[in-house]
């Protein structure tokens, strides 16, 4: 945190003469976002709404390698930078001042800066750029030329398109969705494995019970407590709904303790769908073609929704549902209260500086597995 004065200073010592840029003028645009994959899906109506207005620009990304899967197909993002991932902090830095030098030499017209710390702020002003577009969070955002106030309990994706809004505030900037882009091969690869053995008359829901954890930070405390899954699995097994786990290398332990906790027989009903190792975006349109999601706050909730799946009940507690969650979400919260659309309610449990706070680590634990599968269920009312 800064204080107002040390703000009010540093603000004097960055400020510079930028001139006008027009959405015709931009040559370049560089976006830096370095975050969990969530974070990274959010920035995708960002990304539409860059093409629209400059669809002259080349239109390059800076992220980290577990973050880019969700970029890999898009047709926005000419090329991906990749920050280090070194542990040794001297090579880290080497690397980084070698990424610095290379994205330097690209002469950005713009640079949106997407993380809250006045440390990315910086970070994107040495680049060289004519501009910076970035977040001022209680004085953080001395380092940008444009930023937008960022402090109030908002949609995250709305966020990012209010830099847009504020950068060319003459044009009109819709609500992009998220959209992510599929290849047919990656659709194939998924029909082959999973849907062809699949009776598709039968009931799906597709659980993400890992996620949440990121190299250099672990937020376990987002997560639904495992035990409360297996209990949601017996339930939808009992109902005749086959159940199909998703998540990534590091969720094997889970898949497989939840796995064990069942007979043999039941186990048949249950597809685990990380022995096939599909890429992210193939985990994508798997989501997006079962009946129903059912996750906490975590990448693979963002992920389900950008490839088109309508019926998801996302999980939330320790982070604030009107930030996080899919506007198409149907929330669940500690209060037990669930509609079809985000229900407002704030987080007491995660500030605006990305940290946990006291009662974070139970909270998870008021929603109850029963409260789940009868929205499971009146989501499968639903007709796709």
């Amino acid at each position: 945190m800064i204080t107002k004065r040390m703000s009010q200073i540093l603000k004097k010592v960055f400020t510079r003469s930028c001139a006008p840029l027009q959405p015709k003028d931009v040559k370049n645009i560089l976006i830096v976002r370095q975050n969990a994959i969530g974070d990274v899906i959010l920035t995708i109506p960002l990304l539409l709404a860059l093409r629209d207005l400059c669809p002259q620009a080349q239109v390059d990304y800076a992220t980290s390698t577990w973050s880019a899967g969700s970029l890999k197909s898009s047709r926005v993002v000419n090329k991906i930078y990749y920050f280090p991932q070194v542990k040794s902090q001297i090579l880290f830095v080497l690397e980084l001042i070698k990424m610095i030098t290379t994205l330097r030499r690209q002469k950005y017209d713009v640079v949106f800066s997407l993380g809250k710390s006045w440390a990315w702020g910086l970070f994107c002003r040495i680049l060289g750029s004519k501009c910076v577009v970035g977040f001022d969070r209680k004085g953080e955002g001395f380092a940008c030329d444009v930023t937008v106030d960022f402090w109030q309990e908002r949609y995250e994706g709305d966020y990012y398109l209010d830099l847009v809004r504020t950068l060319w505030p003459t044009h009109v900037i819709p609500d992009y969705p998220l959209f992510l882009e599929i290849s047919h091969e990656d659709k194939i690869k998924v029909d082959e494995k999973i849907f062809s053995t699949i009776n598709m008359k039968e009931k799906t829901a597709a659980l993400v019970i890992g996620g949440a954890r990121n190299p250099g930070q672990n937020a376990d405390c987002k997560r639904w407590p495992l035990e409360y899954y297996v209990q949601l699995v017996r339930l939808l097994l009992d109902s005749q709904i086959k159940v199909i786990l998703v998540g990534g290398p590091t969720d094997k332990g889970d898949h497989q303790f939840l796995i064990e906790q069942f007979s043999d027989t039941d186990k048949l009903s249950i597809e685990n769908a990380i022995t096939h190792q599909f890429s992210l975006l193939q985990s994508g349109y798997l989501l997006s073609k079962v009946d129903c999601v059912v996750t906490h706050d975590c990448g693979p909730l963002h992920l389900a929704s950008a490839s088109g799946q309508r019926q998801i009940i996302a999980l939330f507690g320790a982070t604030s549902a009107k930030r996080y969650a899919p506007k198409n979400a149907r929330v669940i919260t500690p209060s037990g209260e669930f509609s079809t659309q985000v229900n407002g309610e704030f987080s007491s449990y995660h500030d605006n500086y990305g940290r946990f706070l006291e009662g974070a680590q139970d909270v998870m634990k008021k929603i109850q597995p029963h409260d789940v599968f009868e929205a499971v269920l009146n989501q499968l009312k639903d007709e796709r």
